[in-house]
């Protein structure tokens, strides 16, 4: 792990912006500076690179996603974040997945493009360090996963080849500076009725969601596609569906209480996907 991802030169220290390299031992990275700057690696292999201070999602909150996530039930949006990446060139440049969570998108992609490499990262510690456990669980050398903030992505400029954003903030600002030239950001967001089935056990009154606020403005929108179909969420998944939304710090305690004795919830999931370009 880590060393085709540090051979390409895009890992930068978050306090000087120099390279980062992988040390004789293999336990930190550190970069070349003249005061060598030292990140230990965490036993999974993740590393801290968070110079901005924050927290990100607890550990139950990264554990329910990862439950429903690895039951299958977002495998229509997984199977097309693969299509679009298919056609994109591997050019050595990683994909960087900003906000990776638990890394289950990045995971599953590195799967898939074995020739790609992968660099997933999050402020929440419990996420990045599940990601990390779980991509050498898997045997997989093309994905790296640090904590830290989008704000400041420890990344160099024009280093990625592509943008993974998968309901997290888009930082346009960040991603304009370490996507290259000909790069490729891949949006995903909320479409108009996703998870109305688990609203309308929420609440009394649904709306369908709104826009998000945050899209780029100065990448140039290629291409949209939607994504729409209806699951039926089983057992525990239910509320673990639930803790992944921001219905859950905002939900009345009746809306909770209705939801918590659902043995299975049929609802609407309508993603948005788009694909912006630099050039």
């Amino acid at each position: 792990m880590w060393t085709g991802l540090l051979r390409t030169g895009a890992v930068i220290c978050p306090v000087c912006g120099r390279p980062l390299s992988l040390s004789g031992d293999e336990k930190s990275l550190l970069c070349g500076g003249p005061r060598t700057h030292v990140f230990d690696l965490g036993r999974s292999g993740y590393v801290n690179l968070n110079s901005g201070g924050g927290d990100g999602d607890g550990r139950e909150s990264v554990s329910a996603r990862r439950r429903f996530l690895e039951a299958g039930y977002y495998d229509t949006l997984l199977g097309t974040l693969r299509s679009c990446l298919d056609p994109l060139p591997a050019e050595g440049a990683p994909v960087f997945d900003a906000g990776c969570g638990e890394g289950y998108y990045s995971r599953k992609l590195a799967a898939a493009f074995p020739d790609r490499l992968f660099f997933g990262l999050d402020l929440s510690k419990s996420g990045v360090d599940l990601a990390a456990r779980s991509a050498r669980a898997g045997g997989l050398a093309n994905a790296d996963y640090a904590v830290g903030n989008l704000n400041r992505i420890p990344l160099a400029d024009a280093s990625a080849g592509c943008i993974l954003n998968v309901f997290a903030p888009c930082f346009e600002t960040q991603f304009m500076r370490v996507l290259r030239p000909s790069g490729r950001l891949i949006l995903v967001a909320a479409g108009p009725d996703h998870l109305m089935g688990l609203k309308e056990r929420l609440y009394e009154s649904t709306y369908p969601n709104g826009e998000r606020e945050d899209l780029p403005g100065c990448l140039r929108l290629l291409e949209k596609t939607s994504v729409r179909t209806e699951i039926t969420v089983e057992g525990g998944h239910v509320m673990d569906l639930f803790s992944m939304t921001p219905y859950y710090w905002r939900t009345p305690l009746s809306g909770r209480e209705r939801l918590a004795g659902l043995e299975s919830l049929t609802t609407v999931i309508d993603f948005e996907i788009r694909i912006y370009g630099k050039d």
